[in-house]
């Protein structure tokens, strides 16, 4: 095998080594969470509060939350409950702790 190599490459160097800056973008991992969230686009779970439904991402969930893991892919998984029914608490206030569970800020 043959490798070109630079002219300098064989070269010892005592300057160190050369040091990059590389801008990064900002995430947009949140705001894409969100979009799926509100679409509700092929949600795999639906929760229920108040007779209004919330779809949801199965994976998206258990990767947030680990309560969410257990619940619906652990010991605590409950089978054949879509949707799964959320008492003790009104709708607007589920409506808001879901958009911050997926809020741009939390991922």
């Amino acid at each position: 095998m043959i490798y070109d190599c630079p002219p300098d490459a064989w070269n010892p160097s005592t300057q160190g080594p050369k040091i990059f800056s590389i801008a990064v973008p900002e995430s947009t991992l949140g705001l894409h969470f969100g979009g799926l969230l509100d679409s509700g686009l092929n949600s795999d779970i639906t929760f229920e509060v108040d007779g209004e439904l919330f779809p949801a991402h199965k994976l998206v969930l258990a990767a947030r939350s680990p309560v969410f893991k257990a619940q619906l892919y652990g010991p605590m998984r409950e089978r054949n409950s879509n949707p799964i029914h959320v008492e003790d608490i009104e709708a607007p206030v589920f409506k808001v702790y879901w958009s911050l569970n997926f809020s741009p800020f939390n991922v």
